[in-house]
């Protein structure tokens, strides 16, 4: 995994951290970034949405996740749908809203991204539920 000196920042740009980054393109190079990793730590980076500074680590690595964008698979019938951490609200509204669905919390910074959870999609005419595992 090829490791890079960059700044990264949280939202508004108020916080500011000099980090070593690298970016993989598929989920088993994660593997390969975590090997690389010692004391200094690591945190998954997605697009620097985070309120302040939750997503820094200021002198570590950071795992930076945006082109991990594929949607993996999506169960029409319990609404549940595997996704890499790069996919945004915006690819999700984009791709589910027409079929029916409808993402159960929204962002209304449609730039924001999925992350690491697993949400069920609720059908966009029922009852909205919520059922995640992370937070946003």
């Amino acid at each position: 995994m090829r490791w890079q000196k960059r700044t990264v920042t949280g939202w508004g740009r108020s916080s500011r951290a000099a980090v070593a980054a690298c970016r993989p393109e598929r989920v088993a190079e994660i593997q390969r970034a975590l090997r690389d990793v010692g004391s200094e730590g690591i945190i998954a980076f997605a697009g620097g949405r985070s309120y302040g500074d939750a997503a820094l680590n200021e002198g570590g690595r950071v795992l930076l996740t945006e082109r991990l964008d594929r949607l993996l698979s999506f169960d029409p019938e319990s609404g549940e749908l595997a996704a890499e951490p790069g996919v945004t609200f915006a690819d999700l509204l984009r791709t589910f809203l027409p079929r029916g669905f409808i993402v159960p919390v929204i962002c209304f910074a449609f730039v924001a991204f999925y992350g690491f959870m697993w949400p069920r999609l609720s059908k966009a005419e029922g009852a909205v539920t919520v059922s995640t595992s992370g937070g946003h």
